[in-house]
């Protein structure tokens, strides 16, 4: 006949391997979940710029010509150019994203 002290270690060695394959399995689970949204989010935010939009956006920012500040404020300000503004803070917002 076997013992109870000899049942209640195992039962006790039983429950701390079940709590650590638990524990690892909840890690494995983190760092997976972690990879895919870097996956998903590169994915989006690279989508923004390899589009045709993206590339329009890029051309018409290096299009922009102005010889000083002064010229650039009378050419692309916000007040004066929104189209431009907004072509500037989507490119620009997207590259901060990353």
């Amino acid at each position: 006949m076997v013992d109870l002290t000899v049942l209640q270690p195992i039962s006790w060695f039983t429950a701390a391997i079940g709590v650590c394959v638990a524990a690892f399995y909840y890690v494995m689970n983190l760092r997976e979940t972690t990879r895919n949204r870097r996956a998903s989010f590169a994915n989006s935010v690279l989508g923004n710029f390899m589009s045709e939009e993206g590339a329009l956006r890029w051309v018409d920012i290096l299009s922009m010509k102005w010889d000083d500040f002064d010229d650039y404020v009378r050419k692309y300000d916000s007040a004066v150019n929104r189209k431009n503004f907004a072509i500037r803070a989507a490119f620009w917002t997207t590259c901060e994203s990353i």
